[in-house]
């Protein structure tokens, strides 16, 4: 369990052993506490992700909220570019700090970021079972932007019941999925967008 407080460095998942339906890593900050528990990083020009989870599966971020702030701010990013499976996002708030808004014409702001590549957001990927769910994303290019690799080995993704707010470009954004489940999400643009 995450207690309250801020936590500033950047979480790069990508060697673990041993992670499975039955050996499962969850990082959770309790109900209704995503506000008080804050997950904040800058990125890097290799790193853009306060989380990144690379080729990993069986993985959970919970209540909590993940931050970037830096000029390269994808504050989560899974990454699979040989597979990243049954990985959820849930309960977050997903946002830019006190970023202007007149930066988000940059795909450097990007609040959750599925792709195969360490720092192109437009790079297929493989993934199975990714569940991004209940969460508040503020602000960004996109709330969300996925590049999945369309294979029947890629399925069962899950969007649901997400709040996407002010963004610049794209609430959400998906190429070359297959069978996607879209649910419950309400987007807004930024005012003039």
């Amino acid at each position: 369990n995450v207690a309250a407080g801020t936590y500033t460095g950047q979480i790069d998942l990508s060697t673990m052993a041993g992670l499975s339906a039955t050996n499962t890593l969850t990082f959770d900050g309790g109900n209704g506490n995503a506000a008080t528990r804050i997950l904040t990083a800058a990125g890097t020009g290799t790193n853009y992700g306060t989380v990144r989870i690379q080729n990993l599966s069986y993985i959970t971020f919970k209540n909590l909220t993940i931050r970037g702030t830096s000029s390269t701010a994808w504050p989560v990013h899974i990454m699979g570019s040989v597979a990243a499976n049954n990985n959820t996002i849930k309960n977050c708030i997903i946002d830019f700090g006190t970023t202007g808004t007149g930066s988000f014409s940059s795909t450097n702001y990007m609040g959750i970021v599925l792709s195969g590549s360490t720092t192109s957001y437009s790079t297929n990927g493989n993934f199975a079972n990714t569940t991004l769910d209940s969460n508040t994303i503020n602000g960004g290019y996109a709330g969300i932007m996925a590049y999945v690799t369309s294979s029947v080995s890629n399925i069962k993704n899950r969007f649901t019941g997400n709040t996407i707010n002010n963004t610049y470009y794209f609430g959400m954004y998906v190429g070359t999925m297959s069978g996607g489940f879209f649910d419950r999400n309400t987007i807004s643009a930024l005012p003039g967008k």
